[in-house]
Formats: structure tokens, sequence, C-alpha cells
């Protein structure tokens, strides 16, 4: 593998990574509890099915361009053919940036039609000012994975930071001028999305111009592989409509047309906390770095025992991550969230730590989802995409019964499903994907003794006593008895002395 890709890429790159990552979701969950604290219900219902809404057109309106673009810039880097590295990017850019423009186009105008099907008649006028914002993060989000595909983490990762910080400012602006109101939210949000699209475009520019190595390669290289950039991209689209019915867009705009706009609201804060625990989780977002890493080797070595234990590493240090807020949550979930929210959204803590284990499997199934698009067979996540989006017809029909957490239950199942489908494919295939079920069960067990020994505590004396008991205990037991393997802990010992990585 070559320095674009190596270790030492790896290395310079990882600290600004992980502090960019870090402000990002500080300043992020800051922002969306003070939202959640001062919006009526009925307000930050409407604005969560807003953002439900942009979730959705981004997948209608990806045609497959976003993933071809990240999947085949690492193979391109790694091979120094960066003349149709660039032009796959540029020409990537300017398509994906015109449908979403399109798209939303086309929602707004058939606005009329569907918005009383979701109860939304009444706030179209939020939505026409919500759809600019939709634009530049969809926008945003294209620029920034190709930028982190580039491993380009310093401006990419600060100006996600930046455009948090400015939400962050912008919001207690608002609350000490006692004006924060849904406008004043998505005007946040626009001002936020500005700074973030100036910020990555101008670092973008600036690194591609400074490129010595720009015009190197073969210009014939798109025309040649056209095929199989089509192929994939087509797979990856199909991959991407499967999975319409599943997750939280999908039930944010269920709950929207069948519950009372108080319960969407609860819902929608259970979902905004997921969203970020999903998008906070060390998997998604060591995947910046993993993935390139990922689709580098694998194109050069073909080896995909190595892609299943960088996987095994990476699902369990996620684990490792989500059983900390799980304990909070089981111990004394309630108070807390209460004492956040001005008592709006403290009954949603059991249904958070419900869908914190949904994100184990999750995790779990993002993995997965690197291993095939690392083998080029999108159109096995196609059909378990489908086995995924089964969980709104589950959730739907356990409603009436179960409330809320038919989501939590419906959830499960489909990750479940569509992980079986994976694995059994592979298989087929001859690529067997050894888990490791001990060291998952481990993780399992120290969260389970952790949060009943302090939900315990917390029967008996005080919520904040439990918390600190359940805490100690996850610690204390994680310490002992850590769900990490010697030879992963080698792993990481030759990444800090700057050695080659070697997956054993």
């Amino acid at each position: 593998m070559n320095h674009h890709y190596g270790i030492d890429a790896i290395r310079k790159n990882i600290a600004h990574f992980v502090l960019g990552k870090a402000l990002t979701a500080v300043f992020s969950v800051v922002v969306l509890l003070l939202i959640a604290r001062v919006l009526p219900v009925q307000q930050f219902a409407a604005y969560t099915i807003f953002q439900a809404l942009i979730s959705l057109v981004n997948v209608i309106s990806d045609f497959g361009v976003g993933s071809a673009v990240i999947r085949y810039i690492p193979e391109l880097r790694a091979a120094n053919n960066n003349l149709p590295m660039y032009q796959l990017i540029f020409r990537g850019g300017g398509i994906r940036m015109g449908m979403i423009a399109t798209t939303l186009a086309v929602l707004w105008f058939a606005s009329t039609w569907w918005s009383p099907w979701f109860n939304l008649e009444h706030w179209l006028p939020w939505l026409a000012l919500y759809l600019p914002v939709g634009w530049l993060r969809l926008s945003n989000m294209f620029v920034f994975r190709t930028m982190e595909s580039l491993l380009w983490q310093k401006v990419t990762q600060y100006s996600m930071a930046a455009g948090s910080l400015t939400r962050l400012v912008f919001v207690l602006w608002l609350m000490w001028d006692g004006s924060l109101s849904l406008k004043g939210v998505i005007l946040m949000e626009l001002a936020s999305e500005i700074v973030i699209f100036a910020l990555l475009l101008m670092g973008f520019l600036t690194r591609w111009r400074s490129d010595p190595l720009r015009a190197q390669g073969d210009r014939g290289w798109l025309h040649h592989n056209w095929g199989r950039l089509r192929r994939f991209a087509i797979w990856g689209y199909l991959q991407g409509l499967a999975t319409l019915l599943y997750g939280g867009s999908a039930n944010r705009i269920a709950a929207s047309a069948t519950l009372p706009a108080g319960t969407v609201g609860l819902f929608g804060f259970v979902d905004s906390l997921t969203d970020y625990g999903q998008r906070y989780l060390p998997t998604r977002m060591l995947n910046g770095m993993i993935q390139p890493l990922f689709f580098a080797r694998y194109s050069q070595t073909g080896d995909f025992q190595e892609l299943s234990r960088l996987a095994n590493m990476t699902f369990r240090a996620s684990l490792l991550a989500l059983g900390l807020p799980a304990v909070l949550l089981l111990t004394g979930g309630e108070a807390l969230l209460n004492w956040l929210t001005a008592g709006k959204y403290g009954q949603a803590a059991y249904l958070v730590a419900g869908m914190i284990f949904v994100l184990g499997l999750e995790s779990l199934r993002s993995q997965m989802e690197l291993m095939v698009q690392a083998v080029e067979r999108n159109e096995i996540f196609l059909v378990s995409n489908l086995m995924l989006s089964t969980s709104l017809v589950v959730s739907l029909a356990l409603l009436p019964y179960i409330g809320l957490w038919a989501f939590v239950v419906g959830a499960g199942v489909g990750n479940v499903l569509s992980l079986l489908v994976v694995t059994i494919w592979f298989r087929r295939l001859g690529l067997i994907f050894q888990f490791d079920w001990w060291m998952t069960l481990r993780s399992f067990l120290t969260v389970g003794m952790a949060g009943v020994l302090g939900a315990s505590v917390s029967h008996y004396a005080s919520a904040w006593a439990g918390v600190l008991v359940g805490v100690l205990v996850y610690g204390s037991i994680t310490l002992l008895w850590p769900p990490i393997k010697p030879a992963e802990r080698s792993v990481l010992i030759q990444l800090v002395k700057r050695r080659q990585v070697v997956v054993a």
C-alpha cells in the first residue's frame, strides 16, 4: 500500500480526526438538548419531521453517485491515478448537487398533496425555509465524505466542528434574547450549513490546487471503467432505496401519520439522540478512516480475513463505547433526562436504552456493509436491506399494542434478518466471516451487571447514587475483563509506534 493510506498517513490524521469528531459531537448534543428544552413539543415534532424528510431526499436523489465516488477514490488514490480521481469527484459532485436540488423542488411543489397525510399542512411555510438547509446539508455531506476518503481530515473535521460551534453560539444567543422558536432554529441551521459549505469548499479547492500530481494518471480510466462504475452505482442506489422503510427517518414520518403531536415529539427526541449516537459511534466515526483503508488494502491484497478481523475489532470498540450511555440510562436515565429537558422527555430513558441495543446491531451491520462494498458485491445488500425494511412493517403491526417500543422491536428484527442474509451470502461465495461470539457476550454481560447493580441502588437510595455505582462497576469490569484480544492490543501498540499494522 502506498503512502496515501499507509500507517504514517493514518497516524498523521488521527489526532485531527478524533478532536474534530469530539468537538462536533459535544456541540451537536448540547444544541439538541437546548432545543428540546426550550421549543414547544409540537414545534420540536415538526422540526424532527423536517430532518427526516431531508434524510429521505438524500437516499432518493443519490442515484448511486455518492457510493460510487466514495468507493473508487481510495483505489485510484492508492494507485496514484489522480487525474481520473479528481474528474470523478468533480463530475460526481456536480451531478449529486443538481439531483439534490431537483428532488427538493419536486418535494416542495407536491407538498400540498402529501403534507396532510403527515399532519404537516400547517407547517409548510417553515418547511419552505428549511429546504435550503437541506440542499446545503446534503451537499456538505458529499464533500465531507469525499475529503474523508482522501484522508484530508484536518480541514474536514474542523469545518464540521466550526459549523456545530456556529449552531451552539446561535442557539445560546436566541435563548439569551428569549426568541428561540422554530423559525430561529431553522435560521441557525442555515447559518451553520453555510459556514460548513464555505470551509469545506475552500479546503477542498486549496488541497486540489496544491497537489503537484493532480494531472497524473490514466486519462481514459473513466471511459474504460464506465461499466464497472455504472454497475456499482446502480446496485448502490438500489441498496439505498431498499432501506427507505428502515431507520429514524421512516419511523418519524410513520409516527407523524399515526400518532398525536406530543408522542411524535417524544419519539423525535428519542430518535434524535439515537441518530447522534449512531453518527458519533466509534464504528461510524472510524469509517472515515477505516473505509479507505478497507478498500485500498483489499484492492491490493484480496485478503477477506483481514477485513473480517478489522470489522470485529471496530464492532467491539463500538460496543465498549455504547455500554457507558446504556448504563447511565438504565440506572438514572429518567432523572437525568428530566433535568436536561426541563421535565419534558424523562420518560424517553428506557426507549433510548432500547435503541442503544439496536445501535449495537447497526454497528456490526455497518462493518459488514464495508466488507460487501470492498468485494464489490452490492447485490447482497439489495436483498439484506429489503429484509432491513421489514422493520417498519413489524413496527406498525406492534404499534397499537406496545406503543413506541414497537419501533425498537422492529429495528432489532430488521437488523438481525439483514445480518443473517449477508452472512449466508458470504458463505455461498466462500467468504467466511468469523464472528467473535464470546467477546461480544462479554460486552453485554458487563453492561447487564453494571445496569442491574446501579438500578438496585437507584431504587433503594437515589438515582444519582445508582448512576455512580453503575459507572464504577462498568469501568471496573471493563478494566479487569476487557473485551480486547491480546493480538488486537498489539495492533494498537504497533499503531502508536508507527510500525506497519498487521491485523492478526
